[in-house]
């Protein structure tokens, strides 16, 4: 009888000696020509996934084919070699167990593993089955293949960042950022932004940007949002973020984080009224006073008159007023006031007149804020100029009885 071989490669093909030497089922290396070409198995293994999530189950198809010239028969798969940290699990075996394949015949078997442990595994095995003719064993090896063992995705939000405060109907952003704690892959990871009991009403201006993420393990993203709130008040905020496991489309999502509090306040607004007396004289000082008050919540920053020392105007005659020292710039708070004063040297005479504008900057929303105050009047009028236009003394002056006019 024909003595064969059989020899494999990564394509899982067996190929027939050419010399008739070696291979499996004995016999002479003569050239028989009765003899009968056995049959060769090839095989073909893929896995429905190579990364796969602890817990996972995915498929092992091994499709086998008889190449060769006879039918091979018991057709059947070896139990799988594994190599590596990680480690699957067989979940269920091939449904048909065995099979018998006819020259140019293939069959796919189908087996089911489980991702036990984590780590990267290299796996490999062995199809066998027996030469019809000569009962001689034949076999085909596949592998390896490389599967990758991962722990789930696992979402976290992993800070919120929003202002202390804002004003009424000012657009205000927050951000929550998301990490991927996991070892899996998590993809489309959104974020759902709600207000939590207690909140004041808001808008929702803008966002999520982005919209959507993907996030590999240890990998974290910033969610922007834009709201509005509309009544003054605390606003309370609260999120979570949830996805998929890019391995096994299981749905993920995390625990639910409350924002601190947000004070919402009323914007600021500053009010000023100036103070002048109503005459003064030539040469004389005169004080200006100048109260400004801030009827808003948000604290007003940087609150100083403009022009800092405000213009004497001349009403009537050639009557004015000069100032040399200006204020500092102050901070209002919300409900509170501020004064500015001035010392003015008059000069002519006549009537003149001092208005007083005042700028800051509302600390929420960075916007300026004015306010002006109405005009003062002051006449300014020449001193008064005494005379003696008379001087008497006495003639006589008894020490005892006082003095006698003439």
């Amino acid at each position: 009888m024909k003595r064969l071989a059989l020899c494999f490669a990564f394509a899982f093909f067996g190929c027939q000696n050419p010399s008739g030497t070696g291979g499996t089922g004995g016999g002479s290396g003569g050239g028989d020509p009765l003899s009968t070409d056995p049959a060769v198995l090839s095989v073909e293994a893929a896995l429905s996934s190579a990364h796969v999530t602890l817990g996972q189950q995915v498929s092992l198809t091994l499709t086998v084919k008889n190449t060769g010239k006879s039918p091979a028969l018991g057709v059947s798969t070896a139990p799988l070699a594994q190599a590596g940290a990680g480690r699957v699990r067989l979940a269920a075996t091939a449904a048909e167990g065995t099979v018998d394949l006819q020259p140019g015949d293939a069959h796919a078997f189908v087996l089911t593993l489980e991702a036990a442990d984590p780590g990267e595994v290299t796996l490999s095995g062995t199809v066998e089955a027996m030469d019809g003719p000569t009962s001689s064993a034949i076999s085909a090896d596949f592998g390896p293949l490389v599967m990758m063992m991962e722990s789930p995705s696992y979402l976290t939000v992993s800070e919120t960042h929003a202002p202390l405060a804002t004003n009424v109907n000012q657009d205000t952003a927050v951000t929550v950022t998301v990490s991927n704690d996991g070892e899996a892959e998590a993809r489309m990871v959104a974020v759902q932004l709600d207000g939590a009991a207690g909140s004041v009403a808001f808008e929702r201006r803008n966002g999520p940007t982005p919209v959507v993420a993907n996030l590999k393990a240890g990998e974290s993203q910033t969610f922007t949002f834009t709201v509005k709130p509309t009544a003054a008040g605390n606003l309370a905020l609260k999120a979570h973020a949830f996805g998929l496991d890019a391995n096994d489309m299981t749905a993920l999502e995390s625990d639910e984080v409350a924002f601190g509090s947000i004070g919402v306040e009323r914007p600021a607004h500053l009010v000023a009224e100036l103070e002048l007396a109503d005459s003064t004289t030539t040469g004389q000082l005169t004080t200006a006073t100048l109260v400004v008050r801030n009827d808003g919540d948000a604290l007003a920053r940087g609150v100083l008159p403009t022009p800092a020392i405000p213009l004497a105007i001349t009403v009537s005659g050639n009557a004015s007023a000069t100032a040399s020292a200006a204020p500092t710039a102050v901070d209002v708070p919300g409900g509170s006031t501020a004064t500015f004063t001035w010392a003015y040297v008059a000069s002519g005479t006549g009537s003149f007149s001092l208005s007083a504008r005042v700028r800051g900057v509302d600390q929420n929303s960075g916007e300026t804020v004015e306010a002006l105050a109405a005009a003062q009047t002051a006449a300014v009028i020449a001193p008064s100029a005494l005379q003696i236009v008379e001087l008497s003394a006495p003639t006589v002056v008894n020490p005892a009885q006082g003095s006698t006019s003439p």
